[in-house]
């Protein structure tokens, strides 16, 4: 069936925003969320009408799941920009500073008497490594979101977020061994 823009917008449009909803709804700060559904609906609209008349063609069924896909794609788009926004504004050394101030990861290893161990042990860290500690302990995301937004598998993401913990844990017990006195 041919559709004109209009109709195949009114037909369509709560539909879109259910998909959009659907990714953002875990989203903490509602009033953000709502802004970012905005500028995603209104992405997602002008990727559709660009490429219209490829939907002129489709079946009901067809134009749901493209629907669907365009919205996903808009909204991975997002979560892309969001991490290279991110890397460029959270520098190595404050992610190290937070990481030392904060009692975030496993209080137990980290308790505040082991902080100077675990500012000796954070060095061994490379950048990659700490930028993913950051995100999984620091952000506001939870293990899914963190995972969808960085790119990867959830289990990867959980299974490298643990190899780093163990990775701090042996520096830091070697730190303990060797004893001696470390500056705060």
């Amino acid at each position: 069936m041919k559709h004109t823009k209009e109709s195949f917008y009114l037909k369509y449009e709560k539909l879109v925003y259910q998909f959009l909803w659907d990714y953002l709804k875990t989203e903490p700060d509602r009033v953000l969320a709502k802004d970012v559904l905005r500028e995603l609906y209104s992405q997602v609209w002008v990727r559709v009408f660009r490429s219209f008349h490829k939907y002129q063609i489709k079946t009901d069924v067809h134009i749901k799941r493209s629907l669907r896909v365009t919205s996903q794609n808009v909204y991975f788009d997002y979560l892309k920009q969001q991490k290279r926004e991110m890397e460029r504004t959270v520098p190595a050394e404050e992610i190290l500073q937070e990481m030392v101030s904060s009692d975030t990861i496993d209080t137990a290893l980290f308790t505040v008497d082991r902080k100077k161990y675990l500012r000796e042990a954070i060095k061994i860290l490379n950048r990659e490594e700490r930028y993913l500690i950051w995100e999984y302990y620091f952000t506001d995301r939870d293990g899914k979101d963190t995972a969808l937004y960085l790119d990867m598998n959830h289990n990867t993401l959980r299974t490298k977020v643990n190899r780093v913990c163990k990775k701090l844990r042996k520096e830091m017990e070697r730190l303990m061994r060797e004893g001696g006195d470390l500056d705060e």
